[in-house]
This record gives structure tokens, sequence and C-alpha cells, in this order.
């Protein structure tokens, strides 16, 4: 009588079935239930397959996939038609197989040998992304089957709030183009981006630049306060309250998109409950990926930084979430590779009419060249597009070398001159402006923003504590202290996007507007974001404090 062992799955039970010596596997279905513990993740291979350059550039298409798909078959895990996953970019002329296997397979070694004569001019190499889920959690071997996930299935506006998805049916309208624009007179004396207009055009943008309002917050915390403070205000950063003035532009990147990549984010919380998220990006590597937040909620604080209430840079800006792990909260190279492959496609078919910050509020350390080589065909894209990366330098002491990526592509010379308008790394320091959190020796670390105790939206719930614990004590309105430069990158993120839309910079010339606009607040310290409103800017009546 053959031996059965059944392995749970979000909706199959795989069944193998000992028949002389020789394992099937067949799929039950069963009901829509997420079980936990003991699911097929534990027991599965992801394998990336790379193309050579030729075998994309003579077929596209890839005609010769379902050949290849063929020998795999028997060692897919079901849903096996979701297990194998097909990617090609005839522009940079790179192809990729993903495949979902059953670990331990013995068989699987010996095809893939069978495989490598017939499309040896096909194949460029293979990687196992990795192994066995469960391998990953040893230290805390329960918690990731406490998490909270969304089916495969589900659509994923039940989860959270698109603004894509708002009205499905409805052709998506396109706003009236926010480039080219004028400077605000804030600005005039930097001279930056007028090139060949003529003088009439930029009489005009001039104009509309200087009918956005310039307001004040009187309860802003004092990291707010540090950016809009001007160089002719000398002030001790120390000095300042801890509830003051902060002067901003009205606009608060409203029409600007900002992809945030990173853990997820609570957008129950009370600091984003009017943020406006266009849509979600769950880029798994493997189709059946699960489609899950971190519970962590680092994006929860990063995003509060952007849009929060009182303490975000660029309240009015269209969100897009990008998980920057996998459903099992991994970070591997396929799916650095993959989420800026969603990120483009998103751009693309969505937004390639907007203007569009990336923010990057993490680093994967150990890239692989492939991946490495990938990404810089990613920024030889953005450069011609409408795009702008922001990434953390991270919060090493001075002098240590960057090493995680993307930051680390700057460390190359001539990969800094190419890229720098489209490139920025962020540092942070504190409130005495002497503090370095990163390696502020890097020379393309060339713009700061405060990043040492600073508010943020926290999650009510510590993970590390036991779950559904909450923090105590929360601020009433969800604010606590934290630190590092993942909330000074989206910080800059956000005046970027503030920028554009007050029409004081275009996509083109921000960055090298931020740069000459950031100041030392210490004689010995790095150059800060500053906003650029002059007091002469200042609602009536307002006065330095």
């Amino acid at each position: 009588m053959p031996s059965l062992q059944i392995l749970r799955a979000a909706t199959t039970i795989l069944i193998a079935i000992t028949i002389t010596g020789r394992t099937v596997l067949s799929e039950v279905p069963v009901s829509p239930f997420l079980p936990k513990i003991g699911t097929v993740e534990h027991r599965q291979e992801h394998w990336m397959i790379i193309f050579t350059t030729q075998a994309v550039q003579e077929d596209p298409e890839v005609s010769w996939s379902e050949a290849y798909k063929r020998i795999l078959m028997p060692h897919l895990l079901p849903p096996k038609n979701k297990s194998f996953d097909i990617h090609t970019d005839s522009r940079t002329r790179t192809g990729w197989f993903f495949v979902s296997l059953f670990k331990g397979d013995r068989d699987l070694r010996a095809d893939l040998r069978e495989l490598s004569a017939p499309f040896a001019e096909k194949i460029s190499s293979y990687s196992r992304v990795y192994s066995s889920v469960a391998e990953n959690f040893k230290a805390s071997p329960t918690s990731p089957w406490l998490a909270t996930s969304l089916k495969t299935n589900w659509k994923r506006e039940i989860k959270k709030p698109s603004l894509l998805s708002a009205a499905p049916e409805m052709e998506q309208p396109i706003p009236t183009s926010t480039l080219p624009v004028a400077y605000h007179d804030v600005n005039a004396g930097l001279q930056l981006g007028n090139g060949t207009e003529n003088l009439k055009r930029r009489r005009k943008k001039k104009k509309r630049a200087n009918l956005v309002k310039v307001r004040k917050n009187l309860k802003a915390p004092r990291e707010m306060q540090v950016i809009s403070r001007p160089p002719s205000i000398k002030t001790d950063l120390q000095s300042l309250p801890q509830v003051g003035d902060y002067y901003f532009y009205s606009t608060g990147g409203s029409r600007q998109v900002i992809y945030v990549v990173d853990s997820g984010a609570d957008t129950l919380h009370p600091q984003l409950a009017n943020a406006r998220i266009q849509d979600w990006i769950f880029p798994g590597t493997f189709p059946i990926d699960e489609k899950s937040d971190n519970l962590e909620y680092h994006g929860t604080k990063v995003l509060s930084k952007i849009v929060g209430k009182g303490i975000g840079t660029a309240p009015d800006a269209e969100i897009v979430m990008v998980a920057s792990r996998d459903g099992r909260g991994i970070g591997t190279n396929g799916h650095f590779l993959y989420t800026f492959l969603e990120i483009r496609r998103h751009i693309e078919t969505y937004n390639s009419h907007k203007n569009c910050i990336i923010n990057i509020s993490s680093t994967w350390p150990n890239v692989t060249e492939y991946a490495k080589r990938f990404f810089l065909l990613f920024m030889n894209w953005a450069k011609r597009k409408n795009v702008i990366l922001v990434m953390a330098a991270g919060n090493e002491k001075p002098g240590t070398p960057i090493t995680g990526y993307p930051a680390a592509i700057l460390n190359e010379k001539k990969y800094e001159e190419q890229y720098w308008k489209r490139f920025v790394v962020v540092g942070g320091f504190d409130m005495s402006g002497k503090r370095n959190l990163v390696q502020q020796s890097a020379p393309y670390v060339k713009v700061s923003a405060p990043s040492w105790q600073i508010l943020a939206a926290a999650p009510f719930a510590d993970p590390y504590v036991g779950y559904g614990v909450a923090y105590h004590p929360p601020t009433k309105s969800g604010l606590r202290k934290t630190s590092g430069t993942s909330y000074s990158t989206p910080t800059v993120s956000g005046m970027i996007a503030t920028w554009i839309s007050a029409g004081v910079f275009t996509i083109d010339n921000v960055v090298e507007g931020m740069y000459e606009l950031a100041y030392n607040r210490t004689l010995d310290g790095p150059k800060v974001l500053y906003n650029g409103i002059k007091p002469s800017q200042w609602p009536k009546g307002a006065k330095a404090t």
C-alpha cells in the first residue's frame, strides 16, 4: 500500500505517493485556509535561469521556452502553471526564467545536465536564489508563521486603498504636465535650468511659480524647523524649541509620484490617514510567493516622513508602495533584480507622464555582479526618463566605505559622473550638526537631513516583544522618536517632489538645485537640506524665533 505524506499549502495539498520507488505529485483542492505551520514553503527551491544576450536578441519572444518548460515540468511545485515565469527585455537584451521546484528532487540535477546540451547557446547560467525558507528563521522559528498575509489570489485593493484601482473601468486622466516650469524668486540667483528658453516663456513660468503660497506650521518638530531655516538666520540648532515654526510650499508634492521601496506600511495609522496611495507592488520573484507586509512596518515610519501630518515634506504626493522583500521577509538577489523590473514596468504603464522619485531606505549587501549590471541598465533607462532615485547612505561610522547597493554603484567615479543628476545618496546628522551617522567621507554624499532622534509614525505593536504588544507610550498622534538615514532619505525624496510641484525646479535640475541650496549648519558639519524659502516669502507677520 503506498505511503502518504501530506504537505499543506495555501490552496493545495501535495500528496506524495511512493509507487515502485518513484514519487508522483498530485493536487487536491482544499478550503481557502492559510496554514502557516508545515506549508510547502519549507520544501521549495527557487532558481533563476539566465539567458544569453544572443538568445534574447535572436528570439525576444523566447519561443524555445515551451520545450524547456516541458523538461522541467515534473519538478515544478504545484500549481505548476504558476511556478514557471518568464521575463525578457529585448531593449536591454536580458532574460530570465524564475522557477519554483520541489526541494530534494533527486532527478532534478540529472535533468538540468540534460538541458545543458540542446540549450547550451540559450542559457547563460543557473542561480539558486534560496532553498528551504525555514532555514532563514532558526533564531526565531515561530515568527514567520504568525504573520498575517494576503491570499495569493486576493485583489490587492481589498487590503490597501489604491488610486489606480478606485475606478478600474475609467481611463486614467493625464494631468497637465509639471514640465517644464520655472523657479521661484528665492532661487533666481542660482540661474539653473534656464537654458535657451525665450524670455517670454520664462516670464510666464516665473509668474506661475510665484502664485505658489508659502504656509506656516506653528507646531513642527525640530527636524522640520531645521530644513526651513534660512542661512541668513544664525541659530544654535540645540536651542531650537521642541515645537516651532516650519515654512513650506503649499503644493506639497502634488502630481508627483514617489515609489517607496520598503517593508510595507500601515495605512490605517493616524499619520498616514490622508496618504494618497496610488498602488501597491509586490515584486515576488516567484509566482507562488505570498503578497505580505512585514511586521516590523519599517515602511510606516519611512512613509510618514513623506506624507505624515506635520512631519512629512510632501503630504500631497502620490505614493506607490513597493515590497523590498519577498513574502517570507527575505531579500535575495532575485528580488533585488525583480523589484526594479516591476518599478520600471509600473512607471511605463501608469506614470510615464509624471515625475517619479524612487525612495530606497535600505540597502542590499553582497549583490551579484549580474544584479549590479542589471541595475546599471535600469539607471541608463531612468536617466532618459522622468525618474530620480534617492538612496540611504547607511548608518555606519564616518569614514566607513559604502558597500550596500544600489548606493555603492557610485563608488566608481565614472558612474558618479554619469548618474549624479538622477541618483541621490542621503546622509544624516543630529541636532548638534556635528554627529555624522553615516559615511560622510564619500564624495557623492552631498546632502544630509536630520536622522537622529526624530519623530516618525510608530507601529502600535512591537514584533520583537510579542505579537499584539503595544508600544508604551506612543503619542496621541502615533509618533515615536527614531534614528537612521532610513528617515533622512524620505525627507529628501519628499522635498524633491515638493520643489517640482511648486515650480521651483524641474526634474532635470532639481538635484543640482538641492545641492546648491544645502548648507552647513555648523562649521564642521555636513551640508544639510534647506527648502530654499527666504524670510521675504514667509506669510505676513511671520518672524524668526
